[in-house]
């Protein structure tokens, strides 16, 4: 999270931004690893095995993240009718889960694993929205602050400006 948060003002090849996702990536892969081996694991590795399970899981998942990429693509010259196809599939991707998919996906799982499957699904939604609004206030903090170089005309020689009197959020506010 910290790597997706600060790589606008870091930048993505920074080595601050590449050791944190590393770690981040490492640290996931070291959980998984570790919950294999737990007489008590937090999710059950029989789960993540089950490809019915997962796979409504990740259909569910997919929607949402296709239809938020989706989102971002549009543009203040778009339609209001054009953000209807991605905003219904961020909608079906996160409301699924709760109803259909929920019911169908825990009738894949034993009896006594309900509790850990649902918790599976709840830990699954809340991550991605996590890692959505992450992506969306990295990608919206590199675009303003890209605007707003170019308005100030900054020319990167450590914050001269090439003009002054320059209104940085009309470029900004004009649709």
């Amino acid at each position: 999270m910290f790597a997706l948060l600060e790589a606008p003002a870091f930048g993505w090849t920074h080595p601050l931004i590449l050791v944190t996702a590393v770690a981040g990536l490492v640290a996931l892969v070291w959980f998984g690893l570790s919950r294999r081996r737990s007489a008590a694991p937090v999710l059950a590795p029989f789960l993540v095995a089950n490809r019915a399970f997962l796979g409504r899981s990740l259909i569910a998942l997919a929607l949402a993240v296709v239809g938020n990429l989706w989102l971002m693509g549009l543009n203040a010259d778009n339609p209001v009718a054009a953000a209807a196809a991605p905003l219904l599939m961020i909608g079906v991707g996160m409301e699924a889960p709760f109803g259909i998919t929920d019911g169908q996906a825990m009738a894949l799982v034993p009896a006594d694993a309900v509790g850990m499957a649902a918790g599976f699904l709840n830990t699954l939604r809340g991550a991605a929205e996590a890692m959505v609004i992450a992506a969306f206030s990295a990608a919206l903090t590199g675009l303003l602050a890209a605007s707003a170089i170019d308005a100030l005309g900054w020319n990167g020689d450590g914050g001269s400006r090439g003009g002054t009197g320059v209104d940085i959020f009309g470029p900004l506010m004009r649709p």
